[in-house]
């Protein structure tokens, strides 16, 4: 009898506390967005290729906001079919 009275008193006192340690709430900003992407993997002969991964990425007011251009090109080396450095 006095443990379940305990655990009620203590339960009662801690129950303050964990309401008050709550997180704020989250902050939701909505944006519209464009981003576009091309890959490309070519082999040119039986051990080499060429490897392009370019972006274009903007965000909203399409005609007054910056944008980012990606360009990421890359020489391929076929080890294997199968594997590529």
């Amino acid at each position: 009898m006095k443990k379940k009275l305990f655990l009620i008193l203590v339960t009662i006192l801690a129950l303050p506390c964990v309401t008050l340690a709550q997180a704020p709430g989250k902050h939701i900003e909505d944006r519209e967005q464009l981003w576009l992407g091309y890959f490309n993997q070519t082999r040119l002969s039986n051990k080499f290729g060429l490897w392009a991964d370019i972006h274009y990425r903007r965000t909203e007011n399409f005609t007054d906001r910056s944008f980012q251009f990606l360009v990421r090109p890359a020489i391929t080396y076929f080890v294997k079919d199968n594997l590529r450095i």
